[in-house]
């Protein structure tokens, strides 16, 4: 582990003792609260998130105290950091100095090496307090890996579509599928709004106004089912590898289920344009990014295990089990950082991931849950072209195609 103190100053006030009488220190010219507390790049105290780092790039942190009147030794500070594996890393020295005004502040550079939950803990001396942090560290960056394919992204409509460690799914203008893969073969056939949830391919053949769900298996795709009545419009609906949701040839929005009948849910609520909708377990329809009448938070992601929206009462972000079936039931995972604003997708269907930004850094964090356990690996944002439920498909700029790894 890697330490560069960047600055460390103290903004704080000594005046002579009155009597004995030790006056505390109210607030700082930034606002810091009396009981000081922790800040930083994506976090702290004073930005009302907790950080969030990458494993072997430096987090930027700070850590400040009242003084009181009585202060008269000199001022220091220690680091205290306890590492994933619950065993303490060095202690590292922070000699601080005094100047005119009435809060002591460090500020100081932590490179954590491996991913994982850190405690982060700055005692100042003599007597000014303890102030401790956690700090998550998502795993690094691995885009170098994976499989390359020589596919131009912005030939398919809506983008390509991870399905296997070294295949996409591509939607060409005309009404074509493709199955490019990366020893150069390709297979296609007929349909629209191709959306891919895992193993399974679901599009619309516009001649027979047929919804087909396709499953890929054994190297080859088998047409598993059929629900008539269905157009190619875009509807912003969440798919799994059972359900879907798209529109009616009589304009109403309904879910094919494959162990049952066509539910027809209606019209979209208004307001709900271009939000993701997906379905509660109690078969009503909920806008992610925006509230319809049955929301009460704004969803911010949907995945195939969590639903993450919005906490209430606190900063962050509460992951829903799912099949949800209410915002209002006790979350599964409490996260207080600071995620991406949602964006609506530019076509529907997409699979909402929740993402982490990482200040100043051209990498966010995604989340991911998988068998109920939170993850968390850094990606470049810029490159991710769609995240799939096991794989993430990458634009590789240095080759002109595209790139699959695993999430």
């Amino acid at each position: 582990m890697r330490f560069a103190w960047l600055l460390v100053f103290v903004v704080a006030a000594c005046p002579e003792p009155v009597d004995q009488l030790c006056v505390r220190a109210l607030v700082d010219a930034a606002g810091n609260p009396p009981t000081g507390g922790f800040g930083g790049a994506g976090g702290g105290l004073a930005g009302g998130f907790s950080p969030v780092g990458v494993e072997g790039e430096p987090v930027q942190l700070s850590a400040v105290a009242p003084l009181t009147s009585c202060v008269s030794d000199e001022l220091r500070a220690t680091l205290e950091v306890v590492g994933p594996d619950n065993l303490p890393l060095p202690r590292e020295e922070l000699p601080l100095t005094a100047t005119t005004t009435s809060v002591v502040r460090a500020d100081f550079s932590f490179t954590p090496q491996v991913a994982g939950t850190y405690l982060v803990r700055v005692v100042f001396e003599p007597s000014l307090g303890v102030r401790s942090q956690t700090l998550v560290v998502a795993a690094a960056r691995a885009e170098d890996g994976g499989v390359a394919l020589a596919l131009n992204p912005d030939g398919c409509l809506g983008g390509p579509w991870p399905l296997t460690e070294d295949t996409v799914v591509c939607e060409r203008s005309g009404g074509t599928v493709s199955l490019v893969s990366a020893d150069g073969g390709e297979r296609s056939f007929s349909g629209e709004q191709v959306v891919v949830a895992d193993q399974v391919l679901w599009s619309v053949a516009r001649a027979t106004r047929t919804l087909e769900r396709r499953i890929f298996e054994d190297g080859g795709l088998r047409l598993a089912d059929g629900f008539a009545g269905f157009t190619p419009s875009a509807v912003p609906g969440m798919h799994d590898e059972r359900v879907a949701i798209r529109e009616r040839t009589n304009g109403l929005v309904a879910a094919a289920h494959v162990a049952g009948p066509v539910d027809e849910l209606g019209v979209l609520a208004s307001g709900t344009d271009g939000a993701a909708l997906f379905l509660s377990s109690q078969g009503g329809l909920i806008a992610a990014g925006g509230c319809a009448s049955t929301c009460f938070r704004s969803v911010r992601a949907v995945e195939p295990e969590v639903v993450w929206l919005d906490a209430s009462l606190r900063f962050g972000v509460d992951g829903l089990a799912r099949p949800v079936d209410s915002l209002d039931v006790a979350p599964r995972f409490r996260l207080d950082f600071a995620t991406e604003s949602f964006a609506a997708p530019v076509r529907g269907f997409e699979r909402l991931p929740l993402w982490v930004p990482v200040p100043g850094s051209p990498v966010s964090v995604l989340v991911s849950v998988d068998d109920g356990q939170l993850r968390l690996r850094a990606w470049t944002r810029a490159d991710v072209l769609r995240v799939g439920r096991r794989f993430v498909l990458l634009r590789d700029r240095s080759l002109g195609g595209v790139r699959v790894l695993e999430r």
